[in-house]
């Protein structure tokens, strides 16, 4: 493609309160994190959230982020310029494959690699995605069209009957035998597309201080603040936002309200 598209990427991973307390580390990942990376006309982007019941949880995140990334390079230019979104089912069934090899080259059961999935590829025409597990997946509205009330909006989450609070640990995984039928796909491209101009992605871990499960309702008011937080400090390097950020989770005030590991990465066009 001809066209650039310059992208503002703020992100980090955060070591969780249960976490801390159990000595386990943080158990998120997200790829990739270097800002060279996203001079590409399309942003793509991965997220993951290992299960705290998975021996290797943090191994099995990492491993499905780049994989997932990695495979998508591969296979988008099989179908065109154009994002089809069958690419979004082939690298979430190529990612469960190559965990379930690495699980037997390692002789341990795959769940061991248990780990939730979200995927984003974002250009100037497309937002295409795919989603297994809990975890929030937001689509950024352009400031010309954004109010208080409509900062961002939900492209994908979990339904609502199989998690209630952060203590309801019931999700589903990308090594699961039902991992494709349970994958959500996002596709908004031509009279839709205008509606966004950048994407947020979450692990529940940061959801539980934006999202109300019960109501199923998002806290505009924090994409407000944070949304103000960096056009106040735009100028300022990305590095330092991602500090910026970090230490925002790591906060006393965070860590009473949510025990997980929370990573957050938002993204936007850049002009």
């Amino acid at each position: 493609m001809t066209d650039t598209v310059q992208w503002r990427v703020i992100a980090t991973s955060v070591v969780g309160r249960s976490h801390i307390e159990a000595q386990r580390g943080c158990e998120d990942a997200f790829y990739p994190h270097n800002a060279s990376a996203f001079n590409d006309s399309t942003l793509v982007i991965a997220v993951a959230d290992g299960l705290g019941s998975a021996t290797f949880a943090a191994q099995g995140a990492q491993f499905a982020v780049e994989k997932a990334v990695t495979l998508f390079h591969a296979h988008r230019h099989t179908y065109g310029d154009m994002i089809d979104p069958r690419v979004i089912s082939e690298v979430f069934a190529s990612v469960r494959q190559e965990l379930i090899l690495m699980a037997d080259a390692n002789h341990v059961d795959v769940t061991e690699y248990a780990c939730t999935l979200q995927l984003v590829a974002l250009n100037a025409s497309q937002l295409v995605g795919g989603h297994v597990g809990d975890g929030l997946i937001l689509g950024v509205r352009p400031v010309s069209s954004a109010t208080d009330d409509n900062v961002v909006d939900i492209l994908s989450i979990m339904p609502r009957t199989t998690k209630l609070s952060e203590y309801d640990n019931a999700t589903h995984t990308i090594v699961s035998p039902y991992a494709i039928e349970h994958l959500r796909i996002i596709q908004i491209d031509q009279h839709d597309f205008d509606m966004y101009d950048g994407v947020i992605l979450m692990t529940d871990g940061a959801q539980m201080l934006c999202y109300e499960y019960r109501s199923q309702t998002l806290f505009q008011s924090f994409f407000v603040e944070m949304m103000k937080w960096i056009q106040n400090n735009n100028s300022h390097p990305v590095s330092e936002l991602n500090q910026q950020l970090t230490r925002f989770f790591q906060s006393d005030d965070v860590i009473r309200q949510t025990k997980d590991d929370i990573t957050f990465v938002f993204a936007r066009h850049h002009e």
